[in-house]
């Protein structure tokens, strides 16, 4: 796989799969640090079917039930309740790790089958293959772009008659923006920060260490910035090579506020994992607009930090695998539900059902019949 965003999602999902992987899979507060009991964390996957399939076949589809795709099925919670409903289940995740767990935790046999993919598109199955797909809790993991070439590739493999199901955020809820929010793209004359520390922020780290730093964001433009619903202001980070070079396209992220006037200056926490290889980097800190630009790229001076990543001393003879206060952060992204309906009406699909739940973000499901 050459594209490096998906190669970081791999990476994030790893670290996942080998620490907390069911927490990770449903994040309830409560179960973090392997505290899902198993069988209750499956049988969630069970009534999450059921209300699923309850509805698509009260509406008639799909007409056939041989084969089903869970895209990003992580460890099979719901692959096997599929399996249920469908001749033969397909899980398919990025991550080696939960599908190695995923083939440890099924009961289903040969009916339900676990492959990898890492690649921006599901070429390893034919057109016209699957009877349905069902995605949930995963496209906003990955960039916009990826979540729409995914739902692309549904509308292929699906045979007409079947249905496709996914859930994807579209916007960040009106509560949590400013009462003047605006989708208008900052314009570059605006993207000028002046970045600095807030306080000293370490310069050695372990591998794959986490640490988090307090950044003071200058607006040195002569335009207020305003939050937006879906493409977001956040404090970012890369970790670029010594010779200038990209090692890790994106790490952490943290929002700016909902107004920073011209002028203003707001201190945020931003925390960063440094690489898994040790050796000697700079951690490059900048702002993003989400989808539109980095400052760097309008010509806005970043903040660079020289770490070394070291290799840890000798770990204690009764240590175990790495605690969860290590876990990377999964990415959090939405594509807006006016842009979701139009590559749906695109693929000459039509929408049986949109399922809509508020929380800091608008997030819908969506049942599609092929």
């Amino acid at each position: 796989m050459a594209n490096c965003d998906l190669k970081n999602v791999e990476n994030v999902w790893e670290t996942l799969a080998k620490n907390d992987p069911l927490w990770a899979i449903l994040s309830v507060p409560e179960k973090k640090e392997n505290r899902w009991d198993v069988d209750e964390f499956f049988r969630t996957g069970i009534a999450d079917i059921d209300h699923v399939m309850d509805i698509v076949l009260a509406r008639g589809r799909p007409l056939a039930r041989r084969n089903a795709l869970d895209f990003g099925c992580g460890v099979g919670r719901l692959s096997q309740p599929l399996a249920n409903y469908f001749e033969h289940v397909v899980g398919v995740d990025i991550s080696t790790t939960m599908l190695e767990l995923a083939r440890r935790f099924n009961r289903c046999g040969s009916r339900v089958e676990y492959l990898h993919n890492n690649d921006d598109h599901l070429a390893m199955f034919p057109s016209a293959s699957m009877d349905f797909v069902y995605s949930n809790l995963v496209l906003q993991h990955m960039p916009p772009k990826h979540a729409l070439n995914y739902i692309n590739e549904f509308f292929r493999i699906t045979r007409p008659g079947g249905c496709i199901v996914f859930q994807l955020p579209s916007h960040i809820a009106e509560e949590y923006l400013p009462s003047d929010y605006t989708e208008t793209p900052l314009p570059e004359q605006a993207c000028r920060a002046e970045i600095t520390l807030a306080e000293a922020a370490p310069t050695v780290l372990p591998q794959a260490g986490k640490t988090t730093i307090q950044v003071r964001v200058k607006n040195i433009s002569a335009q207020d910035w305003g939050q937006r619903k879906v493409r977001q202001l956040n404090l970012g980070n890369h970790w670029l090579k010594t010779d200038g070079t990209i090692f890790i396209n994106d790490d952490g992220r943290s929002r700016l506020p909902g107004k920073l006037q011209a002028g203003a200056s707001a201190v945020l926490p931003l925390t960063v994992q440094a690489p898994v290889e040790p050796g000697e980097y700079w951690l490059e800190v900048d702002i993003v607009q989400e989808g539109v630009r980095w400052f760097k790229n309008a010509g806005s001076r970043t903040l660079s930090v020289p770490v070394s990543v070291m290799r840890p001393a000798q770990p204690p003879l009764s240590s175990t695998r790495p605690g969860t206060n290590a876990l990377p952060q999964f990415m959090m992204e939405g594509v807006p539900k006016d842009q979701v309906l139009r590559v749906i009406s695109d693929a000459g699909a039509s929408v049986l059902l949109i399922e809509e739940h508020i929380s800091e973000w608008y997030s819908y499901k969506y049942y599609i019949a092929r």
